[in-house]
C-alpha cells in the first residue's frame, strides 16, 4: 500500500508544478497552464548550443538540481503520510536536499565566470548565511513541540493539539523572512532540456516548499493508509498549498527581483524574521519544559 500511494502522490507533485510553478502570471488560470504547456514543449524540442569550453559541473548541475528536489518531493508528504520513505522524512534531510537543489545552479554560473553571475551567486549565498539561523530556530522549535524531526510525527502532534504560540511565531518568521529573500538564482547559459530541468526544478522546489508548510503548520486533512479518505486528502492538500502558495505570490513584490541588491543585506523583515523565530524557539522550549 506505501508503495502505491507513491505513484499518485508523485504524479501530483510533478503535475502542480508544471502546470502552475513556472510561466506566465498575468493570465488566468487555465490560459496561463497552457503557456506553461507550450514552453515544456518548446524546451524539449530546443537544440541547445553549449559555450566552451565545458567542464563536469556544468554537465552536472541540471542534474543535480532536479534529481535533489524530486527526492525531497518523494520525501514531503502532500495528502498522505503514509509514504514508503515517511522514516526518512525528517527535517534537516528536506532542508539538505532543498538546498543543495536551489544552490545546484551555482555552479553553473561559477562555470561561466561572468561578473553578473557572481554577484548573483554571492548575493544569494550572503543571505543564505543569515537566514539559515533564523530556518534552524523555527524547525528547531517545531522539533521540540513534537520531540523529534520526522515530519509525520510533527504533523501528528501538532494536529493532536500543540501549543500556537510557537506554531504561529514560527508561521510569522518564515513570512517575514520570504517578504525579504531575494529570488531564485538565474537560470545558467543552458539551454534546451538542460534549461527545462533548471526551471523543473524550481518550480518542484515551490510545491515542495508549499506542501511543507502545509504539512507542519496546518496538518488537518492528511489522509493515512486507507485508500477511501485519499480523496479528502487530495482536496485538503490542493486547497492548503494553494493557499500558502497565494501568500507567497502576496509577499513576492517585495523582493529584490527587479532592483540592483543594495550594498547591505540587512533588512527590517530580516530583523523581524530574526525576533520572531528567536520568540518560536523559546516558546517552544518553555512549552516543553512545562510539559
Amino acid at each position: 500500500m506505501a508503495g502505491m500511494v507513491e505513484i499518485p502522490h508523485l504524479a501530483l507533485m510533478i503535475a502542480a508544478a508544471l502546470a502552475l510553478g513556472v510561466g506566465v502570471r498575468d493570465k488566468p488560470g487555465f490560459a496561463a497552464m497552457r503557456e506553461n504547456f507550450l514552453m515544456w514543449r518548446g524546451l524539449w524540442r530546443q537544440r541547445a548550443r553549449w559555450p566552451a569550453p565545458l567542464t563536469g559541473a556544468f554537465w552536472l548541475a541540471p542534474a543535480l538540481s532536479l534529481a535533489s528536489v524530486l527526492l525531497a518531493a518523494a520525501l514531503t508528504p502532500s495528502f498522505t503520510t503514509a509514504l514508503p520513505g515517511a522514516a526518512l522524512a525528517s527535517l534537516p534531510l528536506l532542508a539538505g536536499l532543498l538546498g543543495l537543489s536551489a544552490l545546484a545552479p551555482g555552479l553553473a554560473l561559477l562555470e561561466g565566470g561572468t561578473t553578473a553571475g557572481g554577484l548573483a551567486l554571492g548575493w544569494r549565498l550572503g543571505f543564505g548565511v543569515l537566514a539559515t539561523p533564523i530556518l534552524f530556530l523555527v524547525l528547531w522549535s517545531l522539533a521540540q513541540l513534537a520531540g523529534g524531526v520526522l515530519i509525520g510525527g510533527i504533523s501528528a502532534e501538532i494536529a493532536a493539539g500543540a501549543p500556537l504560540a510557537p506554531r504561529l511565531l514560527g508561521l510569522l518568521a518564515l513570512a517575514a523572512l520570504a517578504r525579504c529573500a531575494p529570488e531564485p538564482l538565474p537560470c545558467p547559459d543552458h539551454a534546451g532540456r538542460a534549461r527545462a530541468a533548471f526551471l523543473a526544478a524550481a518550480a518542484l522546489r515551490r510545491v515542495v516548499l508549499c506542501s511543507l508548510i502545509a504539512d507542519l503548520f496546518f496538518p488537518a486533512g492528511l489522509a493515512g493508509t486507507e485508500v477511501a479518505g485519499w480523496g479528502i486528502g487530495i482536496l485538503a492538500w490542493v486547497i492548503k498549498a494553494g493557499a500558502v502558495a497565494l501568500a507567497g505570490s502576496a509577499l513576492a513584490p517585495a523582493r529584490p527581483a527587479t532592483r540592483r541588491p543594495s550594498p547591505t543585506l540587512l533588512s527590517p523583515e530580516l530583523g523581524a524574521a530574526w525576533a520572531l523565530a528567536l520568540g518560536a524557539a523559546l516558546s517552544a522550549a518553555f512549552a516543553r519544559g512545562a510539559a
